[in-house]
Parts: structure tokens; sequence; C-alpha cells
């Protein structure tokens, strides 16, 4: 079972990694073209990456404390 957990912390970096490349840190550079879209979309990246994170985040040490609560009635 820690194996699974590993590789699952492991994907879940990578993924963090992989979103977080996409955010534009300038929304203004990123709409230069004058396209409402080309502005929305950095700064929706932008405000929902942090609830993304808490998100993951809550996830993992709900489960993390849910197999210790297991262990414990073992």
């Amino acid at each position: 079972m820690l194996i699974n957990w590993r590789k699952y912390n492991r994907l879940c970096i990578i993924l963090f990694m992989l979103a977080f490349s996409y955010v534009s840190a300038c929304p203004f550079c990123a709409g230069q073209d004058n396209q409402f879209s080309d502005i929305l979309i950095p700064v929706g990246l932008l405000l929902g990456s942090p609830f993304l994170v808490v998100g993951v985040f809550v996830t993992i040490v709900r489960r993390q404390n849910k197999l210790e609560e297991q262990t414990e009635h073992e």
C-alpha cells in the first residue's frame, strides 16, 4: 500500500507542475490581441489555482487520517 501512495504523490506533484506552467503570471501580456477570452483564461487560472491546491491537500490529509484511524483499530 505504501508504494501506491508514493506513486500517487509523485503523480500529484507532476500534475501541479504541469498545471502551474500554464498559469500565466501576466494577464496583460497574454491578452495583447485584444480578445476578452485571451485575458479571461489566465485570470481565471490565477484565481482558481489556490482552490485547486487547497482541495488536493485537504483530500490528501483526509485520506491519511482515515488510513491512520484504520491502523489504530487493527
